[in-house]
């Protein structure tokens, strides 16, 4: 278990990567079959307020649920999903963490077992240990979230985040219905108007950046 737990309510930057020079994700089904897992494992326990799958690596914005919601969802799993008897002695917070590090350990888990059976491989697929860093302000969630669309630019597989398939981007950008909840990042841009701008001129800095040092 990660030294400190998750924190219920709180929101989270989630983020790994293949091992070596290995991808995650070799075609189109590879992504739809994470998302429907990342889904079915997590929706019950976290909001995905926005997400990026690369070739090689993925990145999540989530924010955890309330500790009463996390703790009845692993109560409604009747029986099959009980406390371990290692963290009974835990605070009901940081039960309700482990919960929801559990869900994502499974996520992972099931997700490289699948991949090891489609393409005929055998060991570990995802570094050990997945990322996450907590997100304290309001600034931070924005900054994550542009950091998150742009990560196909940044790595040159794009021009733009809108040419790449695997993102949350045009969820927001055409307010397309799906899974991820768009209120939170939608109200702390000012609106989907703002967040199109934040996003331009997200765009024109990278495009700046890129000329001055070229």
């Amino acid at each position: 278990m990660h030294k400190d737990p998750l924190i219920p309510g709180e929101a989270y930057h989630i983020y790994n990567r293949a091992n070596g020079s290995e991808n995650l994700f070799r075609e189109p089904d590879n992504y739809r079959y994470f998302m429907t897992k990342l889904v079915e494992r997590t929706h019950p326990v976290l909001k995905i307020l926005a997400w990026c799958l690369m070739p090689n690596h993925f990145h999540l914005l989530i924010r955890l649920k309330d500790e009463g919601t996390i703790m009845q969802y692993n109560k409604d799993q009747d029986g099959t999903q009980s406390i371990s008897s290692t963290i009974k002695n835990l605070s009901m917070e940081n039960q309700a963490g482990f919960i929801v590090h559990r869900q994502l350990s499974k996520l992972m888990i099931g997700y490289a077992k699948a991949y090891n059976k489609k393409y005929k491989r055998r060991g570990s697929l995802l570094q050990q240990n997945t990322k996450r860093k907590l997100i304290d302000n309001e600034a931070y969630l924005r900054r994550v979230c542009l950091y998150i669309h742009f990560n196909p630019v940044h790595h040159g597989f794009v021009k733009h985040p809108e040419h790449w398939s695997y993102s949350s981007y045009e969820d927001y950008i055409y307010d397309y219905t799906s899974f991820i909840e768009k209120t939170e990042l939608l109200s702390s841009f000012g609106g989907r108007s703002s967040f199109k701008d934040a996003h331009h001129q997200y765009s024109k800095a990278i495009t700046s950046s890129s000329i001055h040092h070229s």
